[in-house]
């Protein structure tokens, strides 16, 4: 099976990208008030001994087994005179996460907790999270490449990393180091994941994992919803918008347009609407949502939650 490798970018290098001029596009973010964002998060389920686990049950996983058939990414060890930080990542085809798939609901994708309470306990979430480091328990993260940091366990060589959409596992590692980064592709916007490290020790072909994970922990990847304009309105000086992922029947507050141009804009059941004006006028709109209609996407609060 093919293998990419990844090694995490110095620091230099991220600074160097972050200040490179992003290419333009037609795209208008539209931005979403944190009142309407996902609701609380469900607090991780601690990790029952394996047999008396249920799914998704995050026990640990062999580097010397074939790799989990349910997980989309399965990242094995470098060799060892590759540097430290270095994975090799296998991505079957057949598992990979489409593009704009952030609100089709996938196998698997049943709540990890029955009901997410308003208030965590938070003593209970830092006893769970136990060695984890970051991303924070229950974080609402903007970004779907997160870093991966936990506290070194004494004697390991290697950890298994597992992250988990509802029951399905979606990502499986073997770093040497303490820490990873997520690749492109496993994690979705408006989802909520749960990460577990276990400590390895012993060679890659009989590897030892401990008894009990050293954390497991959820974060929530923010939902980042956009404007595209794909074709003219039907009268001239028109333009369809269409928001990704569909907001049936939002609305949507927009400004910096001249004037004639509407304040407000109300999609349609396909999550679409006519603005009057032209391309490229409704391309440099802002545009800010004030209403998530009655069947907002994964990712938005319900109307009639609080």
């Amino acid at each position: 099976m093919p293998r990419r490798r990844h090694t995490l970018v110095p620091a230099l290098a991220t600074v160097a990208l972050l200040a490179a001029p992003a290419l333009a596009h037609a795209d208008v973010p539209l931005a979403v008030p944190p009142a309407f964002l996902g609701g609380p998060i469900a607090p991780a389920l601690a990790v029952a001994p394996p047999a008396a686990n249920s799914t998704p049950n995050g026990a640990p996983l062999s580097v010397a087994d074939p790799a989990p058939a349910e997980a989309a990414f399965v990242g094995y060890p470098c060799d060892p005179d590759d540097p430290p930080d270095c994975v090799e990542w296998t991505e079957p085809a057949d598992l990979r996460n489409p593009p704009d798939a952030a609100t089709a609901p996938a196998p698997g994708d049943a709540p990890v907790a029955p009901t997410a309470p308003e208030v965590s306990d938070p003593a209970a979430v830092a006893a769970t999270a136990g060695a984890l480091i970051a991303p924070a328990a229950e974080a609402w993260l903007p970004w779907q490449t997160p870093l991966l940091r936990w506290s070194p366990s004494k004697g390991a060589t290697h950890y298994n990393v597992q992250v988990f959409r509802g029951t399905r596992l979606v990502l499986s590692a073997w770093p040497r180091r303490s820490r990873l980064r997520v690749p492109r592709g496993v994690l979705d916007q408006g989802r909520t994941y749960v990460w577990v490290v276990w400590p390895g020790s012993g060679s890659s072909k009989a590897p030892r994992y401990a008894g009990a994970p050293i954390g497991r922990a959820t974060f929530e990847v923010t939902l980042r919803p956009r404007i595209v304009f794909r074709t003219p309105g039907a009268a001239p000086g028109t333009t369809v918008a269409e928001v990704r992922p569909h907001i049936p029947f939002g609305r949507v507050r927009l400004a910096g347009g001249p004037a004639g141009v509407p304040s407000e804009i109300a999609f349609d059941a396909d999550g679409r609407a006519v603005i009057h004006a032209p391309r490229r006028v409704a391309e440099r709109l802002r545009a800010t949502l004030v209403d998530r209609g009655p069947q907002p996407p994964l990712g938005l609060r319900a109307p009639a939650e609080h």
